[in-house]
């Protein structure tokens, strides 16, 4: 006896491909959010990067009362504080 293959109609075809392209539209939204959330990080890093880039270059020396620790002083945060230390590393190699 002969195999039938079974045909499937244009409704068939038509749900399929609507079904894969339900499922591309999903993984580009996916991708897109992925994209988004990394700009958005690396913009929160250079703000931050500028603010501590500031306090490093303020001139003077004033007390400074963080909210963790014992109050501290803008010479001494220069000098011992590791998120500073880029800043100490390009101003000695000026």
């Amino acid at each position: 006896p002969a195999v039938s293959v079974e045909q499937k109609s244009a409704w068939e075809w038509c749900g399929i491909f609507n079904l894969a392209l339900l499922a591309l539209t999903f993984y580009l939204i996916f991708l897109a959010i992925r994209a988004l959330r990394v700009y958005l990080r690396s913009k929160e890093v250079r703000r931050e990067e500028t603010g501590l880039r500031m306090l490093y270059r303020y001139p003077g020396d004033y007390a400074i009362y963080h909210g963790h620790g014992l109050p501290s002083t803008l010479s001494d945060e220069r000098r011992d504080n590791p998120f500073l230390q880029q800043f100490r590393d390009a101003d000695r190699r000026d």
